[in-house]
């Protein structure tokens, strides 16, 4: 709890939200350099911004926040305002839809092992019917199909377990990025 209330001390408040600051001298600095040819709402944002972004919504992740960006070089303009604002969501959720086909991935590995684990299981229960329990075949093939089985099993839960929970509570996060109002602040230098 005390390493929580350290790392909400990092962010300022207003009105009872809590801000994400970013501060950059033109809407250009937020995209990537090298997709310069694309329109904002298709370019991807700058790395170090993406990652910003997501390691603050992290730490907010339960809690209601903004997004304040100071522009140090600009004059304000409302049509750059919404292409920024829809480029940084069109940006999370092409990485929400690569998420989304990774937690795909996920659940298809899950199922092809419980398939591969029940046929090993059902194998091992037809050989434990036609061989002796006592002789080196029973060891050697009905008991390594049931720790084949179990073994197989072992990602199931684990992937259920772990990484499907992560990406879970990704998605969470590019969501709550793409909620989040964006609120853009002109400072004169």
């Amino acid at each position: 709890m005390k390493s929580e209330k350290r790392i909400l001390k990092r962010y300022e408040r207003e009105n009872g939200r809590y801000i994400i600051r970013i501060s950059t001298n033109t809407f250009r600095d937020l995209f990537n350099k090298y997709d310069r040819a694309s329109s904002f709402h298709k370019r991807d944002l700058n790395r170090d911004l993406a990652e910003y972004l997501f390691e603050s919504a992290s730490d907010l992740y339960r809690r209601d926040y903004f997004v304040c960006l100071n522009l140090h070089a600009e004059k304000k303009s409302a049509e750059l305002e919404e292409k920024v604002n829809k480029g940084i969501d069109s940006y999370f959720e092409y990485e929400g839809n690569k998420i989304d086909k990774k937690r795909k991935q996920v659940l298809m590995k899950i199922v092809l092992h419980v398939i591969l684990a029940i046929v090993s299981f059902f194998i091992s229960y037809i050989l434990n019917n036609i061989i002796i329990e006592d002789s080196f075949l029973y060891v050697l093939f009905v008991q390594s199909f049931v720790i084949a089985a179990w073994v197989l099993m072992w990602p199931v839960f684990s992937d259920f377990i772990y990484e499907l929970f992560e990406i879970r509570r990704t998605l969470k996060i590019y969501r709550k990025i793409i909620d989040a109002e964006l609120k853009f602040k002109y400072i004169l230098k």
